[in-house]
């Protein structure tokens, strides 16, 4: 007979890593059962929804968990909501052999995990994240920091997310990689904006592992770029390079109301294609519009007054 295998998470207790994605951790966690060729019955998360990123909840019902919403105003009520769950799984397949995931590091859960091991002998795997309770080791078979499921495929780096020149109205970019990706963004914008200030440089945007900075003149981005390359922040070894913005490189700097007019005009030619050349255009009403409170009270004496158009 195939083991069964049920997933429990308390989410509060092990997060996922900054920098890192739900969905990546789950499937590196089913990885490890299906290597063990066990079958998935269950996998819940049990927490306060209202206190987890909106995002992170829906990517996690996407790819398949249950989530159980369980109020923060009782104390340990995840904690109590995973133990019930564990134990109706137990009771109803604890007759053939099973296996517990669970993703904890709270030694509240130590008598419930030796009463699965004494009266059931359920194979137990421990996923925690830091704090680790030596009470909670000593009743499971294995355990797994959570940051051994980031990327467990080999010593291939994550590569960075979105690396794109930003537009910029100043000439001169300076790209900054090499700080860990764990590293706050608030952390990384106060460092380095006044790294930027200090040499009449902007911040000119943050993307995963890069950091942009612009100037106006190129000395100004070469000798910060100097002062960055090699030096150690937070752990890591920075990298600096200068680079060209995308406005330099089309050797243009158009205003604001040419680029709204590049843009209306792209999008007439998007909605022209997609009609078709000899299509009619199709206008639609939104009944429920309504007039803006603040023009209400003036547009509806002028309304009354002279129901019919201007032309008329």
């Amino acid at each position: 007979m195939p083991v069964k295998c049920g997933l429990f998470w308390d989410i509060e207790n092990v997060r996922v890593p900054r920098g890192e994605l739900a969905t990546d951790i789950v499937r590196s966690i089913r990885n490890l059962v299906t290597s063990r060729s066990w079958i998935e019955i269950d996998f819940f998360v049990a927490c306060d929804v209202y206190n987890q990123s909106s995002g992170l909840m829906r990517s996690l019902d996407l790819i398949g968990l249950t989530i159980i919403h369980v109020s923060n105003n009782v104390k340990n009520a995840a904690d109590e909501k995973l133990k019930k769950l564990m134990t109706e799984f137990v009771n109803e397949n604890g007759h053939n052999e099973i296996a517990i995931v669970l993703l904890t590091g709270d030694y509240d859960f130590a008598t419930t995990l030796r009463g699965f091991k004494r009266n059931h002998n359920v194979t137990i795997y421990l996923i925690y994240s830091e704090g680790l309770s030596q009470n909670l080791v000593d009743c499971v078979d294995k355990s797994f920091s959570i940051n051994s499921f980031i990327n467990p495929n080999g010593n291939k780096p994550r590569q960075p997310y979105k690396q794109s020149i930003p537009l910029s109205w100043e000439p001169w970019l300076v790209q900054i990689t090499g700080y860990p990706l764990h590293t706050r963004n608030a952390e990384i914008v106060a460092e380095f904006r006044k790294k930027a200030q200090n040499q009449n440089g902007k911040f000119a945007e943050i993307q995963r592992g890069t950091v942009w900075l612009s100037f106006n003149d190129k000395a100004d981005a070469l000798k910060i770029s100097n002062e960055l390359n090699g030096r150690t922040f937070k752990g890591g070894r920075l990298t600096a390079i200068v680079t060209e913005s995308r406005l330099l490189a089309d050797h243009e700097r158009p205003t604001v109301n040419q680029l709204a007019l590049d843009i209306d005009r792209k999008s007439s030619q998007s909605r022209q294609n997609k009609r078709g050349p000899h299509s009619p255009k199709k206008f639609y009403v939104d009944e429920r519009t309504t007039v803006p409170s603040y023009r209400r009270n003036s547009d509806a004496s002028s309304i009354s007054d002279n129901p019919c158009c201007s032309i008329c």
